[in-house]
């Protein structure tokens, strides 16, 4: 026998095993590390929220106030504000010239106001502590402006003039206002000598709330009307506003109480989910998104069709709500807080249970779920009952989203 062949091939089959046992254990551990490849994020803390976005419409009692042709006519009020009872809401005068000169003289009072209030202020007052009132009062603005709020921002445009006169005073930048005073003061006279009288004064025949925009909604939207309504009598109610329009002659109006009421009409579907007595929070879109907590009173569903009516009930008006009639508004009917689970990140036991592995240090731990919402990209895990058994995902625990061969209690690198 040749034993130099023998040894040939001895030592090819061993070289060719030991090629296979290399090839056997790259591929062992190539497939290790590629199961081992795990991805995870943090269960992080979420809240998602359910709205129902429609049209309300305002009732509430008012009286509408009218004037003759041809004259000019001084409101004495703002938009809101609580007019007393007997007090005059405006005055009429014979010609625009003469209610020009009486704006100015308001206008000259307001300003006398202001720079006497500007004046008082002590030789020992706090410079640092003005200057970061103008500061703190110029930053609200801005804030209020991006907030889209320019009404609330202009309302704090007297005091920031008051605080920024002060702080001229204090540092010398200004002798003091006395001469500007005396100035208006003078003027003032002079149209008041120029001034007519008054042709005739308007009183409230009862306390409320002044407006100014009439809307020929007030002899429809009333509480008498609201007492009997159906979601047929709502529609043409609505039908009818919008085929009305103010008179010409019509000057301003005046809410006769604090309490009014918002009606909108839904689906009995959407109503379901909907409780009579529970206070909603109401964003408010034409009031630069004011967002108001108001009970809902009432659910009327309809007999013949799917409609349904919600009707709400406020006491609130902020100086900066706009009353306007028809209201664009979103209603907040759920809110659910939890942690946020992706749906790749879901697995399923053998006994059916539901849950994700997450990984803790290097061990992977099965934990349940307890879902109450969820989209097509992602549910929420709220905390579970005090007495629930088993362990439930917590708070910022890696959730793995990719990864193979997973079970509790494995340890990744073994």
């Amino acid at each position: 026998m040749d034993v130099k062949y023998l040894k040939r091939v001895l030592i090819a089959v061993l070289t060719a095993a030991v090629s296979v046992g290399i090839v056997a254990y790259l591929i062992y551990h190539a497939t290790l590390s590629y199961r081992q490849r795990i991805t995870t994020v943090p269960a992080s803390y979420i809240t998602e929220q359910e709205s129902l976005s429609a049209e309300g419409y305002i009732f509430r009692d008012e009286i509408v106030f009218t004037s003759e042709k041809n004259v000019a006519v001084g409101e004495l009020f703002d938009d809101g504000d609580k007019v007393p009872v007997g007090s005059t809401m405006f005055d009429i005068y014979s010609s625009e010239n003469e209610l020009e000169i009486s704006y100015r003289i308001e206008q000259i009072d307001q300003r006398i106001e202001l720079l006497t209030e500007s004046s008082s202020v002590g030789k020992n007052s706090d410079v640092a502590q003005i200057a970061n009132n103008v500061f703190q009062s110029v930053s609200e603005a801005r804030n209020m402006i991006a907030e889209n709020n320019v009404s609330q921002a202009i309302s704090g445009r007297d005091q920031l003039l008051v605080q920024i006169n002060r702080l001229q005073l204090l540092t010398g930048a200004s002798s003091g206002f006395e001469d500007r005073i005396r100035t208006l003061e003078r003027e003032k006279t002079a149209l008041k000598a120029s001034l007519g009288d008054v042709v005739s004064s308007v009183t409230a025949p009862q306390s409320g709330y002044y407006f100014s925009d009439v809307d020929g909604g007030e002899q429809l939207f009333t509480l008498e009307a609201l007492d009997e309504i159906t979601p047929e009598s709502f529609d043409s109610l609505v039908s009818r506003y919008k085929n009305t329009s103010a008179g010409p002659d019509c000057i301003c109006k005046l809410a006769t109480d604090y309490k009014w009421y918002l009606v909108v009409k839904t689906t009995q579907t959407e109503s379901e989910n909907f409780t009579v007595g529970r206070y909603y929070p109401v964003l408010f879109e034409d009031s630069s998104g004011i967002t108001m907590s108001i009970r809902l009173t009432q659910i009327i569903d309809a007999k013949m069709t799917d409609s349904s009516l919600l009707v709400f009930f406020c006491s609130e008006s902020p100086k900066e709500f706009d009353f306007v009639r028809n209201q664009k508004i979103r209603i907040l009917t759920k809110e659910y807080s939890g942690y946020r689970v992706p749906r790749n990140a879901l697995r399923m036991l053998d006994d059916g249970e539901i849950g994700v592995y997450v990984l803790s240090g290097s061990v992977v731990n099965f934990r349940k779920i307890n879902v109450c919402f969820e989209n097509d990209a992602y549910l929420i895990s709220a905390d579970p009952e005090p007495d629930a058994e088993g362990s439930y995902l917590k708070q910022n625990e890696n959730i793995i989203i990719q990864g193979k061969g997973l079970y509790d209690g494995r340890i990744i690198g073994e």
